[in-house]
């Protein structure tokens, strides 16, 4: 049986946001607010893509992870049919072992 190790991805640590901190300036009185919607608007979309950019990393890494538990489950199951089959090999010679005519 195989150890699988799993390593802690680098790139995660970088893309975490400290929501508590988070500063929105409030629109002054003095500005455009046709501009400050704008910049907004501008906001919110680098945010879309930010997330859209974060989910599309964690679809990748969940494929990966997929495809490792798929390769360790196939790994399962050819032991099981080999481990089956031992033990059916096993209970025929004693079961001749047992019966009068296999001795």
């Amino acid at each position: 049986m195989s150890v699988v190790a799993y390593q802690e991805p680098e790139s995660l640590t970088s893309r975490r946001t400290d929501l508590t901190r988070l500063h929105y300036p409030k629109a002054s009185g003095q500005s455009d607010p046709l501009a400050y919607l704008d910049r907004l608007e501008r906001e919110i979309e680098m945010a879309e893509h930010r997330t859209a950019m974060m989910m599309e990393d964690l679809a990748q890494r969940l494929d990966h992870l997929e495809d490792k538990i798929s390769d360790i489950s196939g790994r399962f199951d050819t032991n099981n049919r080999e481990l089956e089959k031992a033990v059916v090999e096993l209970a025929k010679r004693v079961n001749r072992m047992e019966s009068p005519g296999g001795r």
